[in-house]
């Protein structure tokens, strides 16, 4: 009886953070000192009413293009895996490629908003559907896997670099995405269309990638298959793409994926050497609120106009 009651209040956080309240902006209480830890760089936000985004700078008409074809394990009948490509209008230089991948209880739609504002930042976005599927997380991965190699494959036709891919996930997103760019090798036997792609930067956004076989949130909410949720531990791939840069941004007050949760991944990364930073908001829940918003663009930002050697 207990599990079926922590199911039905969990089900029901996140079904409240796939609606579209979750844009909805809430109260923040910027911080007044930095906070860190002894081993790793932590940044603390300060006041985030500002943002350097530059919404004037004219955008593509996206389109929607289609992945590939899948099996949908909810509905057990093909399906196409979508997304939305955006492109800047004026290319002089071929610019950096971000997957974006939503959160689970929602649609790519919901993550049109965040992709209008990075386009605009100076790169190609494939705002990519994934399986965001509680009951088969591994179909979720090989998502995710999908639409990076999908970037990898058609970003020199977008104007897009595609060794500069990097994949912006939300919540259960973030988690997939952390996989898509650690691993993906492990699950490129569920997507027809894998490449030797390789994920630049992953920036996780309330991010449930701190999952563990042992335990923790997400899917473990849904079913207890001890082989899958093993395969999902983004412990056990630690070491894979050395160079990959990880930025994350939590909310101090999340009520999904407790702050401490996605701290200690980021404490793990860093002491096996990846540039890994993390970004707490203060006051921030678990979604896209505005301060949320705001970061993630900075962090993003950052990622994007940075040049590597």
């Amino acid at each position: 009886m207990f599990r079926r009651l922590s199911l039905f209040i969990a089900v029901a956080v996140l079904a409240a953070c796939g609606s579209e309240e979750s844009t909805v902006p809430e109260t923040t209480i910027p911080s007044t000192a930095a906070t860190s830890t002894t081993t790793v760089p932590v940044e603390q936000t300060t006041n985030s009413s500002e943002t350097t985004t530059n919404t004037t700078e004219p955008i593509v008409e996206p389109v929607h293009v289609e992945i590939r074809q899948r099996q949908d394990t909810r509905l057990n009948r093909p399906q196409a895996q979508m997304a939305t490509l955006y492109s800047p209008s004026n290319l002089d230089d071929v610019v950096p490629v971000v997957v974006m991948l939503h959160w689970v209880g929602s649609k790519r739609f919901q993550m049109d908003p965040l992709a209008r504002k990075v386009v605009r930042l100076g790169a190609v976005v494939l705002n990519a559907g994934w399986m965001a599927d509680l009951g088969h997380p591994l179909a979720g991965a090989a998502d995710a896997v999908c639409a990076v190699s999908y970037a990898y494959n058609n970003a020199a036709t977008w104007g897009g670099d595609p060794e500069r891919i990097i994949i912006v996930g939300l919540s259960g997103g973030g988690l997939v995405g952390m996989l898509a760019a650690l691993a993906p090798g492990e699950f490129s036997d569920l997507c027809d269309n894998t490449s030797d792609s390789h994920v630049e930067a992953v920036v996780g956004l309330a991010s449930d990638a701190g999952t563990t076989a042992e335990g923790g949130i997400g899917w473990r909410i849904w079913q207890d298959n001890p082989d899958e949720f093993a395969k999902m531990d983004t412990y056990s791939y630690i070491g894979a793409n050395p160079d990959l840069i990880v930025r994350f941004v939590h909310g101090t007050a999340d009520p999904v994926v407790p702050i401490d949760h996605i701290r200690k991944l980021h404490e793990a990364l860093a002491q096996a050497g990846y540039d890994t930073q993390f970004t707490a908001v203060e006051g921030a829940g678990h979604g896209l609120a505005e301060d949320m918003a705001t970061e993630a663009l900075r962090v993003i930002e950052d990622l994007i106009t940075q040049k590597t050697s």
